[in-house]
């Protein structure tokens, strides 16, 4: 298989938590659709901050995929009892979250970007409440989100991802 450098696809991954483990099956997926480039990280927890600062590797990533994997608990911190307050602090960093991949788009127009939202941990199912506060806002999100309106940027419920693993 000879690589047409008009398929070049490099990735840069921004997530909320550790992510380097995906970097194999990224890269197995690329080869098998015929696609070269290399598949970066940013570090640790550091989204939006990729969202704002133009030598990011989700900003330097001019025709590529910027993959966001987003588990919302990991911004609400350890508090998980006052869903009106966890609302709070998520909408915010919701709003840092969308308005950076307003920049990112047109800063990147030939670029794609795939903000996946993630299932949340089996201990934030035990907390009812703040199980639906992160039902909320990522709901908002993904509806502000397509609400932008670009066929290069899309939004994934976590709910799609865990109806497509089988309910794992």
């Amino acid at each position: 298989l000879t690589r047409d450098p008009r398929r070049s696809r490099p990735i840069a991954v921004a997530a909320t938590f550790t992510a380097e483990p995906i970097a194999e099956a990224l890269a197995f997926w690329q080869d098998a659709l015929g696609y070269a480039g290399d598949v970066s990280f940013a570090p640790f927890n550091q989204v939006q901050q990729q969202l704002l600062d133009p030598r990011s590797e989700l900003a330097t990533n001019r025709g590529g995929l910027n993959l966001l994997l987003v588990r919302l608990e990991d911004w609400a911190g350890q508090r998980r009892d006052d869903a009106e307050a966890i609302e709070y602090s998520l909408e915010l960093a919701g709003d840092l979250l969308v308005d950076g991949l307003r920049r990112l788009k047109e800063s990147t127009p030939l670029a794609s970007h795939l903000v996946v939202f993630c299932p949340r941990s089996p201990q934030a199912e035990t907390v009812p409440d703040f199980a639906r506060s992160l039902d909320l806002v990522e709901a908002r999100l993904v509806r502000r989100i397509e609400s932008i309106g670009s066929r290069r940027l899309q939004a994934i419920p976590s709910a799609e991802i865990v109806a497509r693993a089988g309910g794992v």
